[in-house]
């Protein structure tokens, strides 16, 4: 009995320790890794680029809606002339 008790502490301490280790190895991968990223270095965009795409997104948005506007006012002009066209036609067929 005393012999199972022991192999079983020898088996625990065992794979204890092999998880022990592994713990340690992934956080010297994360330290290491957080390590690199703090060396490598960001991409600084200039204020004047910000800036520039902050007008060019502003002003592709006002082309949007201008040119949104501009075909539901075409599309108005299009149902209207339709209309016109089918009241013609209508009394076309009736007089002629």
């Amino acid at each position: 009995m005393a012999r199972r008790a022991a192999i079983s502490i020898i088996r625990e301490n065992a794979q204890l320790r092999v998880e022990n280790n592994q713990l340690q190895s992934e956080i010297a991968f994360r330290e290491l890794r957080i390590a690199s990223l703090k060396s490598r270095r960001l991409a600084a965009v200039p204020a004047s680029a910000l800036e520039a795409l902050r007008n060019k997104q502003n002003e592709l948005q006002n082309d949007k809606r201008e040119f949104k506007i501009f075909c539901e006012l075409r599309v108005d002009e299009i149902n209207r002339r339709t209309t016109e066209l089918l009241e013609k036609e209508v009394i076309c067929n009736i007089f002629c």
